[in-house]
């Protein structure tokens, strides 16, 4: 029984283990997984006109990022013990600069797709200012889209990046790893889920990859996870992850791992030629490219010199791996050594503190 104990129980930090608490948020997962891909079959059937099916586009994403912030909270405060703001949501000044670097790198990096691929002819951009909701004009019409991006990047960063590399650093530090290396494998730990997701949702919408997509979808995991173990906040992180995914589809027209542009608001409309390894494959999207497996590199390049430029000396925030104590447990636990340190009222003074006097 004492064994069992141990194996669930960290007594000196009075919680359950990393192991344990990271099966709590696979659970909380699978269940907000489930119940995006009801929400999402109610956006996509059973609604009148495309008007209606815009509306609740965004809607089906919603739950799970409110899902994913209230979980998170819920196992950070009661199960990590720890408060939630460690978990890359300190929303300071600092944090919001991080996210507009990353929004600019991420767009930046779409455009120099689609500016390098109709340089080489390899697209031709046939119009603009496409709605993919005919009563609707573009710039009302890309809100929808926007605002689904945005609750994806709330709950794939919180849920696939965020918990999992803190939680799972923290367990695993005092192995023969120290600090750096849990950091560095629980990191590498969360590319492979990033992956399979990536993937089952091409799949889903029926579309073909190419054998770059899953390298070049590890490369994205590696890049989008690359801000917060270099900050400890999930701003750089978000910010990339939105620009990326939204304006790769809803500004230069790309499908998104074979997502349909025909209905989807986008500035241009383009149309590639014909596949090639560089392009990737026309029902994907780039993402099956070698051209995007150089940008994700050069992305990484950017981040690391950005974080060089802005915080001097690169190095892993290997304090994700220590346990930050919430603030009441924090001072319940110098309590008693505060008050033991005081002597009783009437009690006679020791000879030492006599001496010192």
């Amino acid at each position: 029984m004492q064994r069992l104990s141990i194996a669930l129980w960290n007594a000196d930090e009075r919680r359950l283990r990393a192991l344990w608490r990271q099966v709590l948020a696979l659970a909380l997962y699978v269940g907000l997984l489930t119940i995006a891909g009801s929400m999402r079959g109610l956006s996509q059937s059973g609604l009148p006109g495309p008007t209606a099916r815009w509306l609740a586009l965004p809607l089906w994403q919603l739950p799970p990022a409110l899902g994913a912030l209230l979980g998170i909270w819920l196992l950070a405060r009661f199960v990590n013990r720890e408060p939630l703001s460690a978990f890359g949501l300190r929303l300071n000044g600092a944090w919001f600069a991080d996210c507009g670097c990353g929004l600019a790198l991420g767009v930046l990096l779409a455009g120099s797709v689609l500016l390098v691929e109709w340089l080489l002819g390899w697209v031709t951009v046939t119009g603009t200012l496409h709605s993919g909701v005919p009563p609707l004009p573009y710039a009302v019409a890309v809100l929808s889209p926007l605002l689904l991006v945005a609750f994806a990047a709330v709950f794939g960063d919180l849920m696939l990046r965020a918990y999992p590399i803190r939680n799972l650093s923290q367990g695993m530090r005092d192995w023969a790893f120290g600090p750096r290396g849990a950091l560095i494998l629980a990191w590498a730990l969360t590319i492979g889920p990033v992956v399979a997701n990536f993937l089952i949702q091409g799949q889903a919408r029926g579309a073909h990859r190419t054998a770059l997509t899953p390298l070049n979808s590890a490369l994205a995991a590696v890049m989008l996870g690359l801000g917060y173990v270099l900050t400890g906040r999930l701003g750089l992180t978000m910010g990339l992850h939105l620009g990326w995914d939204f304006s790769q589809g809803s500004v230069f027209g790309f499908p998104v791992a074979g997502l349909d542009t025909a209905s989807t608001a986008s500035l241009f409309v383009v149309t590639q030629g014909q596949d090639n390894l560089w392009a990737g494959l026309r029902s994907f999207g780039p993402t099956g490219g070698l051209l995007v497996t150089f940008l994700f590199l050069t992305g990484i390049l950017v981040q690391v010199l950005y974080v060089r430029m802005r915080y001097g000396p690169v190095r892993l925030r290997t304090e994700l791996a220590r346990h930050e104590m919430a603030h009441e447990e924090a001072a319940d636990r110098r309590r008693p050594r505060a008050e033991a340190s005081q002597p009783e009222l009437g009690a006679r003074p020791s000879s030492s503190s006599v001496k010192a006097r």
